[in-house]
């Protein structure tokens, strides 16, 4: 069995829009979290805090900052180190690499806690990704 998440400190869930996520890219302090430069990153509609990964995913030299405060679904599919500023609907993806995705999130979810969902500006409805159960 996998060990459980890092303990970090217990949020409720929000929805963040991409302008919003990008806030979270490791530079920044949150006030929620006394401070810290959390680093955030989404990954098929589901908001990740993978600051417990900070070495890999955070400023100033991890492998994988370019998705630090963005939408990492393609990048990680397709193993491209870009991502947009705007919104990405990734549905042109093959069947191969949306099962790319849903491998990385599933890891995630193992892995980093939920912090909330990822929606398009002006849509503050449920997200079509809800968290799994027993998510933080």
């Amino acid at each position: 069995p996998l060990p459980p998440p890092p303990r970090r400190k217990i949020l409720p869930q929000r929805t963040f829009t991409l302008k919003e996520l990008s806030y979270f890219n490791g530079n920044n302090p949150v006030d929620e979290m006394d401070g810290e430069k959390c680093v955030y990153l989404a990954l098929n509609g589901t908001v990740f805090d993978v600051t417990a990964g900070r070495a890999f995913y955070g400023p100033p030299h991890g492998p994988y900052q370019c998705f630090a405060g963005h939408d990492a679904t393609r990048g990680l599919a397709t193993m491209e180190f870009l991502t947009k500023e705007e919104w990405d609907d990734t549905s042109d993806l093959t069947p191969q690499l949306k099962q790319v995705a849903l491998e990385w999130e599933e890891k995630f979810r193992m892995k980093y806690i939920v912090r909330g969902a990822l929606v398009r500006d002006g849509d503050r409805q449920e997200a079509a990704h809800p968290p799994a159960a027993g998510d933080r």
